[in-house]
């Protein structure tokens, strides 16, 4: 199970603070395995942290709530870690079953999918390589073909949807306005995918053209491209594998070499002084610096704006190995072929470690604390109200103010002002404070607006009852309506009941929350007990409920060690069902509760 040192609460897609050193200044990460088991342990095993398996990753995503997404590429499916470090597969059917079928979850079908992204909606494309498509995985499971014309159908055609054709595409990325902008390997080019599923070619010139040349549209050559990164100005760059190069490709179609060359190599420098050696894998982070998985030298490099290449991890001279440990320390990390990479808000680094089977993390190592927390606050509408906070380590720090996990723009000082408060400002405001070595996050504070301007709204429902066996189980229901996802706590309560004079109450309750399918998303018993994941399809966040949560919403706390139940549960829109059930069979007076925004 894996632990993170900061907030999981993050806007993905944010074009501001996800890494914070100067171009030149060495990052310190602390490596460690999220998942998998090890080079000679290939399997497709559901489960949690090393006891789970893949069979030669690919390409990995990180979501706005800390979802790990992964091309399990051998197993023909697509894998999901959540913050807690629970694998499951989200669709596909595993090594045995390749196939191309669109269809919900586990029924669908895909063949060696190369490349990953996920949009701030939580939408997932997925480069589904030998079957020459590219498909769209929906927060409800939902997998469909956005464009290509299938396995028996290669080619290199422009057009819509499924009248467009490539062949062997292996890497997506998607930017914030909904395009898809897909590596066609062996088309060697790059191509954008409309949100209306339109399909064009931006550089390249389709197969039989590889080559290493600079030049605007079809001018320009690539060979093999393998990944792709898209910066908020819609500058897209290239880890042109065939070349052993770094590309840029604006949203006109310039191409320029950032860095690397032919011959392949390995060597920090900048610009064509530095050499890589077929790369599979490039993310950018907020200040522009690009992250590369160099795939043959077992290796992650750095490459800033000016094309300066450093090296992260990993030594370079083929010491393939499975070592986890900080950075700095040595020079000990060791990866197999690392592949895909991404990046989190807080500049946190995820790699699919191809030949070790295994998903990695290198946690940014931050010199940054926060000696004063913002307060929460209570304010009649009308009014302003000012958080504040202090930052100590290794100045000069920056800040980003979030409201409910979304970055304010322009929220950049030690304190944030927020003038004529209305309803809709009622909110969590927490701060991401950085110094030049990471990030943290700061604890929420609460805004909450009294008097007529304040939005009345419901955030409880509770029912109390009998639970008995079989048919009997106490059933609570909700609908998650609009378009975002909604945080809940959800509890089931027994043993506590007999402090508020309730005889008979249920000793032993356990809490499962269903989808609208009547599959299991979560189940829960103990509340100080991780929660553990069902089989539903359902692109739910489940966490561990704690006393700070019952205390935010007015719930009444429970006692260290209960047997009572409570998650929290991010989920997307939809209609839910939870039950509180008797473990063994027992009985008692049970309650059942929903609470919305713990």
């Amino acid at each position: 199970m894996r632990t993170f040192p900061h907030s999981a609460a993050f806007a993905l897609l944010l074009s501001t603070l996800a890494e914070f050193c100067s171009p030149l200044q060495a990052q310190t990460y602390d490596f460690v395995t999220v998942a998998g088991i090890g080079p000679s342990n290939s399997g497709f095993v559901d489960g949690i942290g090393t006891n789970a398996a893949f069979y030669q990753p690919l390409s990995v995503a990180v979501d706005a709530s800390g979802n790990i997404y992964v091309a399990d590429t051998k197993n023909n499916s697509i894998r999901m870690i959540t913050p807690a470090g629970i694998v499951k597969t989200l669709a596909g059917g595993g090594p045995s079953a390749p196939g191309y079928i669109d269809s919900t979850g586990l029924n669908a079908r895909f063949n060696g999918p190369g490349g990953i992204a996920v949009d701030a909606a939580g939408n997932i494309y997925v480069a589904d390589t030998s079957n020459n498509v590219v498909r769209k995985i929906t927060p409800a499971g939902l997998v469909s073909t956005i464009a290509g014309g299938g396995p028996s159908a290669p080619g290199f055609v422009d057009g819509v949807a499924g009248t467009a054709r490539f062949e062997f595409p292996t890497g997506v990325t998607v930017d914030s306005a909904g395009n898809v902008f897909v590596a066609d390997n062996f088309n060697c080019a790059i191509r954008k995918i409309t949100p209306a599923g339109a399909v064009t070619t931006l550089a390249g010139n389709g197969a039989g053209s590889q080559g290493f040349a600079d030049g605007t549209g079809s001018a320009a050559k690539f060979n093999k491209p393998f990944s792709l990164a898209v910066d908020a100005s819609g500058n897209v760059y290239v880890a042109d594998s065939g070349n052993s190069a770094i590309r840029k490709v604006t949203s006109a179609g310039v191409v320029t070499t950032l860095a690397g060359g032919i011959p392949p190599g390995f060597s920090d420098g900048t610009g064509s002084a530095a050499r890589f050696d077929f790369m599979f894998g490039i993310a950018i982070g907020g200040s522009g610096n690009l992250y590369v998985g160099d795939t043959q030298n077992d290796a992650i490099r750095m490459v800033t704006p000016a094309g300066v290449v450093t090296t992260v991890a990993g030594d370079g001279q083929n010491s393939q190995g499975f070592v986890n440990g900080v950075n700095d320390a040595g020079n000990t990390i060791r990866f197999y072929n690392p592949s895909g990479i991404a990046l989190d808000h807080a500049g946190n680094l995820y790699v699919a470690d191809e030949d070790n089977n295994a998903i990695r993390e290198g946690i940014l190592l931050s010199t940054a604390t926060i000696a004063t927390q913002p307060v929460s606050q209570t304010v009649a509408g009308g009014t302003s109200v000012t958080f504040t906070v202090t930052a100590g380590g290794s100045a000069p720090f920056s800040f980003q103010w979030e409201k409910n996990g979304a970055a304010i723009s322009g929220a950049t000082s030690d304190f944030l002002t927020l003038t004529g408060v209305q309803a809709g400002d009622a909110a969590k405001y927490t701060v991401l404070v950085s110094d030049s070595v990471g990030a943290i996050m700061s604890a929420p504070a609460t805004l909450t607006i009294s008097g007529s301007s304040a939005l009345a709204r419901l955030i409880n429902v509770s029912t109390r009852g009998y639970v008995g066996i079989g048919g009997q189980t106490l059933i609570g229901g909700f609908v998650v309506s609009g378009a975002a996802s909604e945080t809940m706590l959800l509890r089931g309560d027994g043993p506590t009941l007999a402090a508020f004079g309730v005889s008979g109450s249920l000793a032993s309750p356990q809490l499962v929350l269903f989808d609208s399918a009547g599959k299991v998303i979560a189940t829960n018993t103990g509340w100080g007990n991780s929660p553990v994941d069902g089989p539903s399809t359902v692109h739910a966040t489940i966490r561990q409920a704690t006393s700070v949560d019952f205390a935010a919403v007015g719930a009444f706390g429970l006692s260290s060690g209960s047997a009572d139940c409570a998650m929290v549960a991010t989920l997307p829109p939809g209609n839910y069902t939870i039950q509180v059930a008797g473990v063994g069979n027992t009985t008692g007076i049970g309650l059942v509760e929903a609470y919305e925004d713990p």
